[in-house]
């Protein structure tokens, strides 16, 4: 067998499955973007059930942050579902402005 055709059946799967299935798991953050939506409450319905596969492939990723486009506060941008780990405390929100964190007075999950 040529060495050639041992990278593409790996390629191949990959194509087949979809790009996801063959995502590799940092440790420090996964950043998977799921599209455009309507409005934010659309968008954090969606984000949702896939931050909670993203947790299942990668549980050792500290921080998740799941990206969207939709209406906001002030205007049309990226937003994410994040969900991070620091020292034994997991927290859960939402970013209005991508990378911005969320608030300090957000509860413990």
């Amino acid at each position: 067998m040529r060495k050639g055709v041992k990278l593409k059946l790996p390629i191949a799967v990959c194509l087949l499955a979809g790009i996801n299935a063959c995502m590799v798991c940092p440790e420090d953050e996964v950043f998977y973007q799921i599209g455009k939506f309507a409005s934010r409450d659309e968008a954090l319905r969606a984000a949702i059930p896939e931050l909670a596969k993203i947790i299942r492939k990668c549980p050792q990723a500290r921080t998740y942050r799941v990206v969207f486009t939709a209406p906001g506060v002030y205007r049309v941008d990226r937003h994410a579902l994040l969900y991070f780990r620091n020292n034994g405390a997991t927290k859960i929100g939402y970013e209005d402005d991508l990378f911005s964190g969320i608030s300090p007075d957000f509860g413990l999950v």
